[in-house]
């Protein structure tokens, strides 16, 4: 029998990226300097989409390696391989498959089964992972992007969302939703048991 499927995201919720961009485009002066509030304004809402990624690959190119692991990540997933099939389901476009597999193979040490990317520029496919968590019968996603984590949940898949300040005002509930704001200790210390026990208990 197959091992049950667990979706997790890339970006800040596997590897701290969002806020080494937003103090990257700080000091090159693409954004103008203020708080996490104002960079979040600035760097993902008033910035051109096309900008933007443009500038995000511009960023990889010069930090990918130094890019962190979220605290207790690697320690999760190594646990997780053991019991679930691990695949990593990012928004990232197919034109940033090098840096993010070359960052996996260093970081994750072979326990992500499969890493699956947006194939095309359109946003419309950007805000939604469902048809991916439904062909792969996904049990559970963690991502803190809050339309797919919404979306996977009005379906009937547990989704764990770590809240960032770029998601802390989302107003939607379901009991499919859960959130995960603890700060004083690494958030995957807390989202370990929650997507273990639902897990099994929805297989």
């Amino acid at each position: 029998m197959p091992r049950p499927t667990i979706v997790i995201d890339f970006d800040d919720c596997t590897v701290m990226s969002s806020i080494p961009f937003m103090e990257w485009c700080q000091v090159k002066g693409f954004v103008p300097t203020g708080t996490i509030d104002d960079l979040v304004h600035h760097v993902f809402i008033a910035t051109d989409h096309a900008i933007r990624r443009a500038r995000y690959f511009q960023f990889l190119e010069e930090r990918n390696n130094e890019l962190q692991p979220l605290p207790g990540v690697v320690s999760a997933i190594a646990e997780l391989a053991q019991h679930f099939s691990v695949h990593i389901g990012t928004a990232r476009q197919i034109s940033l498959r090098g840096h993010t597999e070359t960052w996996v193979r260093r970081n994750l040490n072979g326990h992500v089964q499969e890493i699956h990317f947006a194939q095309g520029t359109g946003l419309e496919y950007l805000r939604d992972k469902t048809p991916l968590l439904q062909t792969l019968q996904a049990r559970a996603l963690v991502d803190d992007g809050e339309h797919h984590a919404q979306r996977a949940a009005e379906v009937g898949i547990l989704s764990v969302m770590p809240i960032y300040p770029w998601n802390r005002k989302c107003a939607f509930t379901s009991p499919y939703l859960i959130r995960v704001s603890d700060r004083k200790q690494p958030f995957w210390h807390t989202i370990l048991p929650l997507v273990t026990t639902v897990a099994y208990r929805n297989t």
